[in-house]
């Protein structure tokens, strides 16, 4: 069998579970890879005893239960709760020799695909939606799904999907001499495609989603070394205002370095998933003719801010860091164990009472109180005059530890004071603050 190596480790078989388009394209990006697929439907394999269920996963490395999610036009849950558990404790029991040894199963990936606003059912337009439960019941699959995985030790993602729909020509059509087909290389079409895709972390956005796009998000989660492909979860809707992202094979096709992006100008899917890390909370773009090293000289002194008294308007106490790479800076948010309980962020989530004392233990880790991560980099969606990519700032949360109340406010305020801030910049104004005339 062949193997597509554009991730960690090769991927050499799969098994889909679902009888939708989003199986069929799917099933065609994978087989364009080298990778053995097997399609089941999700009433036959529920219908399957235990020996069957064995060689049904039996060396398999990936599990996409892409089966129609209950948000698309008469929908019915076929895949249950008792399903997910069923496929996941099968897909565990041939790789247990390899847990009890203490062997990761990070190289396992299972996708499951859901609906577009599972997590906002109570939000219009969902709640129009979940009329019948139906987002409702989303939600609940998914979090069996993730309950599942975790504790199983593979890597795990969530795509959640809009309405499905037929990838549309372009103003030019189709490519001459070409005929859309279900089982065409999908990441070909890309560029025929009339706008390009949002993809956002968690549960966000709203409206359709091109179907190939779907298939190709799959396969992206799946193969590539993306951090976004451990244990993400993110949206995707149609964008026709955007430029469509590249996959590697369409890359490869335009002769970009082998395969990936060294110009200014291109989208990439590489690119598109760095939202979810973290997850990403904004991106901005700088003027051109800034280099990222002069930037990342006024992100350092920015970032000071939140330091000085009044802290910028921060309720909670912070400390600065160089990032590993040396290209940003880090603001932590720092423990309140010794004073009152005063944070906005926990009262407002109800995780505090405002004003109450932290109880004292002897010798307890200080837990990660969570953070923002600015950072500086070259931004391959925008290219400067002369082709290069131009330059941007990403914020990233960070450094949370579980059952830590995410500062949203915090988080919110600084995010906000950097595009301000960042939208405003110029060389004239960098070169003043550098040189300490001016904030």
């Amino acid at each position: 069998r062949g193997a597509a190596t554009d991730g960690a480790g090769p991927l050499d078989s799969a098994v889909i579970i679902g009888a939708g388009p989003v199986a069929a394209a799917a099933r065609a990006r994978l087989e364009e890879a080298g990778v053995s697929v097997v399609v089941e439907a999700a009433a036959s394999v529920a219908a399957m005893g235990p020996d069957a269920l064995k060689a049904l996963v039996e060396d398999t490395q990936g599990l996409f239960i892409v089966e129609a999610p209950l948000n698309q036009p008469g929908a019915k849950q076929v895949v249950t709760e008792a399903l997910v558990s069923k496929v996941l404790d099968a897909l565990y029991d041939q790789y247990r020799p390899l847990a009890r040894e203490g062997e990761s199963l990070a190289f396992v990936r299972v996708c499951l695909l859901s609906a577009l606003g599972a997590t906002r059912s109570g939000q219009f337009p969902f709640s129009l939606q979940n009329v019948w439960g139906s987002l409702t019941k989303a939600e609940a699959l998914e979090q069996q799904f993730v309950r599942k995985c975790k504790p199983l030790g593979f890597s795990s993602t969530v795509l959640r999907v809009g309405k499905l729909v037929e990838p549309k020509p372009a103003a030019g059509g189709w490519p001459a001499g070409q005929e859309q087909d279900a089982a065409a290389d999908f990441s070909a079409w890309t560029g025929a495609i009339a706008g390009g895709i949002q993809l956002r972390p968690d549960d966000a956005g709203e409206g359709d989603t091109p179907l190939d796009a779907a298939a190709e998000a799959v396969f992206q989660s799946m193969l590539t070394t993306w951090p976004a492909a451990a244990n993400g979860t993110f949206s995707l809707v149609q964008d026709k205002a955007a430029q469509p992202p590249l996959s590697t094979a369409d890359r490869a096709r335009l002769a970009i370095d082998g395969g990936r992006a060294t110009q200014g100008g291109v989208v990439t899917w590489e690119d598109e998933m760095l939202r979810v890390v973290g997850p990403e909370l904004t991106r901005i773009s700088i003027s051109p003719g800034i280099e990222p090293l002069t930037v990342i000289s006024w992100v350092r002194m920015w970032a000071e801010r939140w330091t000085q008294e009044g802290r910028g308007g921060l309720t909670t106490p912070v400390a600065l860091s160089d990032v590993d790479k040396g290209n940003g800076v880090r603001i932590s948010f720092a423990s309140r164990d010794n004073t009152g309980y005063d944070d906005k962020d926990a009262v407002k989530a109800g995780t505090a009472e405002k004003g109450a004392a932290p109880k004292k233990s002897a010798a307890r880790k200080q837990k990660r109180e969570g953070g923002v991560e600015i950072l500086v980099e070259r931004d391959p969606s925008v290219a400067t005059e002369e082709g290069e990519p131009a330059t941007r700032i990403r914020a990233v949360r960070v450094n949370y530890d579980e059952g830590v109340t995410v500062k949203v406010m915090s988080e919110e305020l600084i995010v906000s004071t950097l595009a301000k801030d960042a939208k405003e910049l110029d060389p004239e104004i960098i070169e003043k603050v550098l040189s300490g005339q001016g904030g």
